[in-house]
């Protein structure tokens, strides 16, 4: 019997933090450096997301459960309902 276990449908589509805004709090205007800043942002939020346990961008995950338990506990913290 396989595990409970999160599938991604949807994976997010953008960042929570933009390379503009980004780039005007760090007060850089070349564009030369625009790859390393958005790979850092990644990182940031792949960190941020690690330490929390929470996803901060939207995105649809499928949640498989061998058998129908008592009480469903997600293991990402509560969903909000749409």
């Amino acid at each position: 019997m396989q595990p409970a276990a999160f599938y991604p449908v949807r994976a997010p589509t953008a960042l929570p933090l933009d390379l503009i805004e980004v780039k005007a709090h760090l007060r850089w205007t070349p564009t030369d450096k625009d790859a390393l800043i958005t790979g850092l942002i990644r990182q940031a939020v792949q960190g941020a997301e690690a330490i929390q346990n929470r996803q901060l961008v939207l995105a649809q995950w499928d949640y498989f459960l061998p058998y129908f338990p008592k009480v469903i506990s997600p293991p990402k913290g509560s969903v909000p309902c749409a």
